[in-house]
Formats: structure tokens, C-alpha cells, sequence
């Protein structure tokens, strides 16, 4: 019975913090803040971005993989997080968390192409995806794509806006 109790009195203050800080809005902290006006400096700006393709061999369940995704986004509140734009003049810019976010996992199928010429084109989609700019107004600060090799191998590419996320 104590183990219950003090379960029961741990959680409801976790519950409580949880519910009381997400979707609202917050200052910048120094960093943020200038993640935020670097961003606004130099738009579009892909220098930031933290790439990363992985290969996947074997049968792929394409919905688990998703699943997977957006369970790492929900876990993660760095991933969920946007930066606005000072609504008035004179505001600073704010942070806010967003409650839920489901991250799309566009499919690109390369299996029709020779190998060589499939590396190739694997290398220029992964180099174009590190390359694209986040909008930080915009969540999830991550961005998935899942592309079709052959029937057995698949590569995931992944982004994320580096600057202002730690995860």
C-alpha cells in the first residue's frame, strides 16, 4: 500500500507540471533567442540542419516505422516546440510547445532504377533533404522520408533543425 501512495502522490504533481506547461507560450532563453534571430538574419538557411540517412534491410512495415516516428516526436517536446514571431512591436519572439504532431513519411520509390544510378539518386535526394530549410514557426521541427531501394533494402532519411533542438 505505501508503494501505491507514494505512486499516487509522485505522479499527480508530474501530471499536473505536464498539463500546466505545454501549449503555452514562453520567452526565449539566450540561445533560442539567438537561434531565432540567426533564422531571421539569414532566412532559409539551411546551415543548422542535422541530416542523417540510414539503410533498413529486410520486409518493412512502412505504418510501424511512422508510428515509430510520431511516437518519438510525442516523447520528445524539442521536437514539438516552434518559435513565433513577436505579435506586437517592441515583444521578443516566444517558444511553445504544440500538444501532438504527426510527422508525414513521404514514400519515394527507386527500384526501378539500375543500382548505380539509384545510389545516385539516393545521394542527391539525402544531400536535397539536408539542405532544406526548417520553418521554426512551423512543427515538427523533424522531417522523415522513406525511400524504396529494392524489395528488401530501404533507406530512411531524416532532418532535424539542430540549432534550437536538443534532444
Amino acid at each position: 500500500v505505501p508503494f501505491l501512495v507514494l505512486t499516487t502522490i509522485v505522479a499527480f504533481p508530474l501530471a499536473v507540471y505536464h498539463s500546466y506547461f505545454r501549449e503555452k507560450a514562453y520567452g526565449l532563453l539566450t540561445q533560442g533567442f539567438s537561434d531565432w534571430l540567426l533564422d531571421r538574419v539569414n532566412p532559409g538557411s539551411p546551415a543548422y540542419n542535422l541530416p542523417f540517412a540510414g539503410t533498413l534491410q529486410g520486409s518493412l512495415d512502412a505504418a510501424a516505422l511512422r508510428a515509430g516516428l510520431d511516437a518519438l516526436v510525442a516523447r520528445h517536446e524539442a521536437l514539438r516546440t516552434c518559435f513565433l514571431a513577436p505579435s506586437e512591436e517592441g515583444h521578443e519572439p516566444v517558444q511553445t510547445v504544440v500538444p501532438a504532431v504527426s510527422l508525414a513519411l513521404p514514400w519515394i520509390d527507386l527500384s526501378a532504377l539500375p543500382p548505380p544510378r539509384r545510389q545516385a539518386e539516393l545521394d542527391r535526394l539525402a544531400d536535397a533533404e539536408g539542405r532544406r530549410p526548417f520553418d521554426l514557426a512551423r512543427c515538427p521541427l523533424l522531417r522523415a522520408t522513406l525511400v524504396g531501394l529494392d524489395g528488401r533494402e530501404h533507406a530512411l532519411l531524416l532532418a532535424r533543425e539542430g540549432a534550437s533542438v536538443v534532444v
